[in-house]
């Protein structure tokens, strides 16, 4: 069994940690990403909740890749436009995905037979 010198064992775990060191960039931006959207949905959630058109809205805010996206429900038109515009302004985001729903204030007159 031939025992390698140490020049021939540094090169070789040279060799290992230069193989090694692409796997380890790949998975850090996957997880710098996942923070940065954490980030990204904390900031549009703290602006609704300063915004007095939609503090009391039921917003759920998701965001993955930079896409925000807005569900739950709004108590107007104007609170509705008001919410997809905190979110678009917000630092980071991308694209807006609008879920949200519009809560009717009066009821529906039913549609006679």
């Amino acid at each position: 069994m031939a025992v390698l010198g140490w020049t021939s064992q540094l090169a070789a775990a040279g060799l290992a940690l230069a193989l090694a060191a692409p796997v380890a960039a790949d998975q850090a931006p996957a997880s710098s990403a996942a923070n940065g959207d954490a980030a990204i949905a904390s900031q549009i959630k703290e602006r609704l909740a300063k915004d007095r058109q939609v503090k009391q809205a039921d917003i759920f805010v998701e965001v993955h890749a930079g896409v925000a996206t807005l569900a739950g429900s709004v108590p107007s038109a104007f609170a509705h436009t008001e919410a997809l515009s905190v979110a678009s302004a917000t630092p980071g985001v991308l694209h807006v995905d609008d879920e949200l729903r519009l809560l009717s204030s009066a009821p529906e007159a039913a549609v006679p037979p």
